[in-house]
């Protein structure tokens, strides 16, 4: 379990003369973080929070944060929407591809009337009837959903059928919780395993099996390096997954690239990841669709999973001669209006 440190905090503030206290944006994405803790102590008077990609069960120690406009929790674990009471600046929350299936709690944010931009893309709650319905009656200050924008005939169609909405909402939560204690039950009593077994069994379908594949990875790696002079250990063989059963496609970073996204661009989405400088091009194969692009770099694989849908065939790739790092620029089939951006380039 890696835990949030105030040297850890200082290491992310360079850009900041190591100064915490008055720390702006953090970025804390990628540790394998399981809890918030102290930010809301440390960073007073942060704005823009970065945590996607750790192992984070639930939303806490924030609601002190005043002064947060903007957070990601893009790729954890959570299922429940709370702990923003506090947040009175929240403009802009991404908890695109967790757990949430319970929309119950959504009224939670209600408290937070500066929040305008809200993204859901990936959890289950998305695929239930009269999701949107439902979310936009709820949450009435929000003016764009999942990246698109809400019109006020869809707000008002919204409220005429918001009873019916309520109530197909409310029966499919109580389904999803139901889905869930069988799936705790089941994980308890699952015979836990490691190496070729663990990945050939497990499948990103629940939080636990999310940490359990994270926990794995780096064991593996650990265990990698901590061979001896007299024989090195053989390597697991991962079966590497790109689709769940039900056919939507997976995001895949088992080797840790480094990356960023942007996908809040009217016009394009934006991918850059860190290569090696000296690395041939020859050794990097793209793979783009229109829902998801797939890149093999000196053989490791890597997936991400677009929010919006996209023209492949137009898209762009170069190479930066001086770092090495890779800008992957592909136009939106549905491009959406120029909003403020809460994202600073460094």
């Amino acid at each position: 379990m890696v835990f949030i440190t105030e040297e850890l905090v200082r290491k992310r503030a360079e850009h900041n003369e190591l100064e915490i206290g008055s720390l702006e944006e953090l970025s804390l994405h990628q540790f394998d973080i399981e809890k918030i803790e102290h930010i809301d102590k440390w960073c007073k008077q942060l704005k823009i929070l970065y945590l996607h990609s750790n192992i984070i069960f639930k939303i806490e120690n924030i609601s002190r944060m005043k002064n947060l406009e903007y957070i990601n929790l893009t790729l954890n674990c959570i299922e429940v929407i709370e702990g923003f009471e506090g947040c009175e600046s929240l403009n802009k929350l991404d908890l695109t591809a967790n757990f949430i299936g319970d929309l119950r709690h959504l009224k939670n944010l209600q408290k937070n009337l500066y929040l305008k931009t809200l993204y859901l893309t990936g959890n289950v709650c998305c695929n239930y009837e009269y999701y949107s319905e439902y979310v936009i009656t709820i949450l009435p200050q929000i003016k764009e959903l999942d990246g698109e924008s809400i019109t006020k005939s869809a707000r008002l169609e919204a409220k005429l059928i918001f009873e019916k909405a309520k109530n197909a909402i409310e029966r499919q939560s109580e389904l999803y919780v139901e889905v869930r204690e069988q799936q705790k039950f089941d994980y308890q009593h699952k015979k836990k395993t490691t190496g070729d077994e663990f990945w050939n069994e497990v499948d990103e379908d629940s939080p636990e099996n999310r940490r359990d594949m994270r926990i794995e990875a780096t064991r593996q790696k650990e265990e990698k390096n901590d061979h001896t002079p007299m024989f090195e250990k053989p390597d697991y063989k991962r079966e590497i997954r790109y689709f769940a059963k039900d056919g939507r496609a997976l995001n895949v970073n088992p080797s840790g690239v480094e990356f960023t996204i942007d996908e809040d661009q009217p016009r394009d989405v934006e991918l850059r990841l860190k290569i090696p400088k000296f690395m041939d091009t020859q050794l990097i194969d793209i793979d783009s669709q229109p829902t998801y692009i797939r890149l093999s770099i000196n053989g490791k694989p890597f997936q991400i999973v677009w929010r919006n849908e996209v023209k492949p065939d137009d898209g762009t790739a170069q190479r930066s001669k001086i770092t090495g790092e890779l800008l992957i620029k592909i136009p939106k089939l549905y491009p959406t209006k120029e909003k403020h951006k809460l994202v600073r380039t460094r």
